[in-house]
């Protein structure tokens, strides 16, 4: 799956939402380049809308975050056979979809450990190659 940036500014976000666009600036610049195409590595809903995982320019190079799809509109909608649903109540019900080894290392991601670094590693072959 591939988005591409609409914008990278908080302001122009649902206000629910621009606590969890993670690396703003002061200026509420998110470290998204506009017109930009990014590889979709997992999808969240819940009820506070959607979110992709996405690889960022500057901050969260190495390792995906969860953006708001606010930011984006979606190029290919496209996702690696691999990717499975799983559903749990967190944010209210919560579905992600993405590769399976992701489901229990989401704290390796958001803890940056080497698990994570490993994990993502098998995980962004598939969603790059669709």
């Amino acid at each position: 799956m591939k988005v591409r940036a609409l914008h990278n500014d908080l302001n122009k976000l649902d206000p629910s939402l621009q606590n969890y666009a993670y690396g703003q600036g002061s200026s509420g610049i998110v470290d998204l380049t506009e017109g930009k195409e990014y590889t979709v590595y997992g999808t969240r809903d819940n009820k506070l809308g959607k979110f992709y995982f996405v690889l960022t320019d500057e901050i969260n190079t190495k390792l995906p975050w969860w953006m708001p799809a606010g930011f984006f509109e979606v190029v290919n909608t496209k996702m690696p056979d691999s990717w499975k649903n799983h559903s749990w109540d967190g944010y209210g019900k919560e579905t992600i979809k993405a590769d399976p080894i992701y489901f229990d290392a989401n704290l390796e991601f958001e803890d940056r450990t080497q698990k994570g670094f490993e994990i993502f590693d098998k995980m962004r072959k598939d969603a790059e190659e669709v």
